[in-house]
This record gives C-alpha cells, sequence and structure tokens, in this order.
C-alpha cells in the first residue's frame, strides 16, 4: 500500500554539481568515515585482547548478549556509543545503552562491557544512566 505525503515535496534550489556542493559532501563523507572509525573503535571495547579473552571463557561479548536478546529484524538505537571520547577512558565508557524491541515491547536496555575495566562503572557509564 503507497503511502501518501502530507505535504507536498519539498522544492530545492541546490545545484548538486556545483564546485561548493562537492566540497561540502566531500568533507561531510570524510567525516562519517572519522565516525564510523570512532564507532568501529567502541564496538571493540576493551581491545582485541581483552575480546579474545572473555570470547575464550564461553562468553559474549556486551553488544552480542543485546542482539540475541532483541527480537528479529529489529533495530537498537544506541545512546552515546562515543561517550568518553578525547578522555582517559574507553570508547563508550565501559557500557553499552539503548533502545530495543524485545517480546515486542521498547525497552531500555543497558549493559556493562567486561572487557572495559572488568566491566567496573566509570564516570561516562554513570552520565549514561
Amino acid at each position: 500500500m503507497a503511502r501518501s505525503l502530507l505535504a507536498p515535496p519539498l522544492g530545492s534550489s541546490l545545484d548538486t554539481g556545483s564546485e561548493m556542493f562537492l566540497r561540502n559532501r566531500d568533507d561531510v563523507l570524510e567525516q562519517i568515515s572519522v565516525i564510523d572509525d570512532l564507532l568501529d573503535q567502541a564496538d571493540a571495547g576493551g581491545g582485541p585482547q581483552r575480546m579474545e579473552r572473555h570470547r575464550s571463557r564461553g562468553k559474549l561479548p556486551i553488544r552480542e548478549r543485546i542482539a540475541n536478546a532483541l527480537d528479529p529484524d529489529t533495530a537498537f538505537l544506541e545512546i552515546s556509543p562515543l561517550a568518553a571520547y578525547e578522555s582517559d577512558y574507553t570508547m563508550g565508557g565501559g557500557m553499552v545503552v539503548g533502545i530495543g524491541v524485545i517480546a515486542g515491547v521498547e525497552c531500555v536496555i543497558m549493559g556493562n562491557d567486561p572487557t572495559v575495566l572488568a566491566g567496573a562503572l566509570t564516570p561516562y557509564a554513570g552520565k549514561k544512566w
């Protein structure tokens, strides 16, 4: 079933071929790449060695545990995955917090990352509460 728009599409006089547009586009794509790299760092938790030790004990990383708890084919909106950026703490603050759907109910989900300071709370994790 096609959705009808509540309002007509907005017109634009943006010249997507202009030099300024292309320069701005390149700058934005570069920043998106930087953010993707930072998110990868946050996903790595305490680093590859700690992640491997955690897995060798038969345990799943926090993000995988959360993914297993979520309903299939539903999204997880992580809140503040870059907390502690440019601080002395691990990116993400050692805690994963977000909104997801479990058993058809939208839930706030929180989990400490045991690969970061053995799951201890950091000042940044406390701010995510």
